[in-house]
C-alpha cells in the first residue's frame, strides 16, 4: 500500500498546524472510496416537516433532529466526493467545491449542498444559543413548526 507523501497544511482550531490525512492509492483507496461512498449514501432525509417528521428508523417524532438530518448526510457526501477528486480540503464547503471543480459534483449541486450545509449549521447554532440562554442543556432537536418555509 503506498501514501501519499505530502499534505497540505491546515489551520487547527487551536492555531497549531495539522496537515490533512493522506489518501490511499489502489486497492485501498477503493475500498475508502467504497467505504465513504457506503456512509455518504445511507442517510436519507425526513419526508415530512408539516407535523411530525419520519425519522431514520422508520418512526415518528415531532422535532427534526438537525445534525442527524442534515449536518452530517452532507459532510459524509462532501467528504467522498473530495476524496474521489483527490481533494485534501478539510471543510465541507471546501470539500463541495472541489469535487465540482473535478466534475465530481455539478456545479449547481455543490452549490446546493453547502447553501444547505452552511443553513443546518446556523439553525444548529441558533438553536443551541437559545437554549443556553434559557438556562436549557443544547440539543440538536428543532421543532419543525417553528421553522418558516
Amino acid at each position: 500500500m503506498s501514501w501519499r507523501s505530502q499534505s497540505s497544511p491546515i489551520a487547527a482550531p487551536c492555531g497549531a498546524p495539522c496537515r490533512a490525512a493522506p489518501v490511499a492509492d489502489g486497492a485501498a483507496r477503493s475500498r475508502l472510496l467504497d467505504a465513504l461512498a457506503a456512509h455518504a449514501f445511507t442517510h436519507s432525509p425526513p419526508r415530512d416537516l408539516s407535523h411530525t417528521v419520519l425519522r431514520l428508523d422508520g418512526r415518528r417524532s415531532d422535532r427534526l433532529d438537525i445534525r442527524l438530518s442534515a449536518v452530517v448526510p452532507i459532510a459524509a457526501l462532501g467528504r467522498w466526493a473530495a476524496t474521489v477528486a483527490g481533494s485534501e480540503e478539510v471543510s465541507t464547503p471546501e470539500r463541495l467545491q472541489a469535487a465540482a471543480a473535478d466534475g465530481v459534483l455539478r456545479e449547481s449541486q455543490a452549490s446546493t449542498l453547502a447553501e444547505a450545509f452552511k443553513l443546518a449549521l446556523e439553525l444548529r447554532i441558533v438553536h443551541q444559543l437559545e437554549q443556553l440562554a434559557a438556562g436549557e442543556p443544547p440539543d440538536d432537536l428543532l421543532d419543525p413548526a417553528a421553522m418558516s418555509p
